[in-house]
């Protein structure tokens, strides 16, 4: 993410990094196993939250949870890169 953050602050721009449930430095509920919708919510809270259009790079499941918030907001809303 390094790399990404210095390319977006060179833009004026700014980078928001979280880590998904029970990945990273997040705490794992030992209720249950976590879908890819739950992964999606919590981003989308994130942005509707901080009420920001932003760019979205993923790689691997962060690519997916971008592949699922395209679904819930309009076309235009952001731009995302998943790999």
């Amino acid at each position: 993410m390094e790399c990404h953050s210095r390319k977006i602050t060179q833009v004026d721009g700014c980078a928001i990094t979280m880590d998904l449930r029970g990945h990273g430095d997040s705490d794992w509920s030992h209720g249950g196993d976590y879908e890819l919708s739950d992964f999606s919510e919590d981003v989308a809270f994130l942005i509707d939250t901080l009420e920001i259009q932003p760019s979205l790079v993923g790689a691997s499941l962060g690519g997916l949870v971008g592949i699922c918030l395209e679904g819930r907001y309009s076309s235009g809303s952001f731009s995302s890169s998943a790999r």
